[in-house]
């Protein structure tokens, strides 16, 4: 397969600062600048989380750049929602036990956050929203780059949570993790506020240490955060 090269001219060396001199786009990897990029989507969640459960992610030693896009839903739509959800677990409960079958815990389970989660928003304690959390990794090769990502997979693996890689929309994945505020690749998730905080790197009152390479510069996390309200 050809990969599409975009290249950005510059009439001054300043420009470099803006945005890289060319991109190869390949179905699964980008080539930026010599360097090796590729975005994954978090796709399967588990079903409970702590704070700071993706610290291993924030922690890892590599670079990776990680998203994190959220917008509010609004109360009405929210309410109608979780009743339409809840009308769904409860036809699903019903129809078992009419033909008989044993419950399923995972469907009791869903019903019982359900309406905990309708009540709380209903009483305005609880909020929703539609986010969506990408990783982009880089390496010098696609050998290293590879890895990296077997190796991030198999730590959410850990967490039972599911990474999804961008094929064929590597470009939009890698856009959608840069700090500009959007995000053309989705798809979101529905979360509640627990669960959204929970992802955020602030798991503790003390900020990330940096530690610095043989060069002097800082290695380690950045928070970046944009408001796009």
């Amino acid at each position: 397969m050809r990969a599409r090269t975009r290249m950005r001219s510059s009439a001054s060396p300043a420009g470099s600062w803006f945005g890289p001199g060319g991109i190869g786009v390949h179905a699964r990897h980008l080539r930026i600048d010599g360097v090796h990029a590729a975005t994954v989507t978090l796709t399967g969640y588990p079903a409970e989380v702590l704070p700071g459960w993706l610290e291993a992610i924030y922690t890892y030693p590599a670079r990776i750049d990680v998203a994190i896009h959220a917008e509010p839903v609004a109360p009405l739509a929210a309410a109608s929602r979780l009743r339409k959800q809840r009308a769904r677990l409860e036809a699903g409960r019903r129809g078992d036990a009419d033909k008989g079958r044993l419950e399923d815990p995972v469907i009791e389970a869903a019903a019982a956050d359900a309406q905990d989660l309708a009540h709380r928003v209903a009483r305005a304690s609880a909020k929703l929203f539609r986010a969506a959390i990408h990783l982009t990794a880089y390496a010098d090769s696609p050998e290293e780059l590879d890895q990296v990502l077997a190796e991030i997979k198999g730590l959410l693996a850990a967490q039972l949570a599911t990474l999804t890689p961008a094929t064929f929309r590597q470009l939009e994945g890698w856009t959608a993790t840069l700090p500009v505020g959007i995000d053309p690749l989705g798809p979101a998730r529905t979360l509640a506020t627990e669960a959204l905080a929970a992802c955020l790197p602030i798991a503790s009152p003390d900020l990330t240490r940096l530690d610095h390479g043989d060069d002097g510069d800082a290695v380690g996390g950045v928070l970046w955060g944009l408001n796009t309200a």
